[in-house]
């Protein structure tokens, strides 16, 4: 039986609640992953998206789906 190669989609399902700032954060994942997840919101068109790293907790990826731009409604 093959790894499902997407298998971080289902972490995606179970996201954190927006942060204080409104983000969307998915935590304790591998740079694969985290590079995935970077990729298939940029191909949705997800212009807000963030990624840091803890040494003790792994990648995490950030981001917005609306913005509070001027110009933008």
């Amino acid at each position: 039986m093959t790894k499902r190669r997407d298998s971080w989609i289902d972490k995606l399902k179970h996201v954190s609640e927006p942060d204080v700032d409104g983000w969307l954060r998915l935590r304790g994942l591998s740079l694969p992953e985290a590079q995935h997840v970077l990729d298939w919101l940029e191909c949705r068109g997800v212009p807000n998206r963030e990624l840091s790293f803890d040494p003790a907790a792994g990648f995490t990826v950030r981001w917005r789906l609306l913005t509070d731009s001027p110009g933008q409604a």
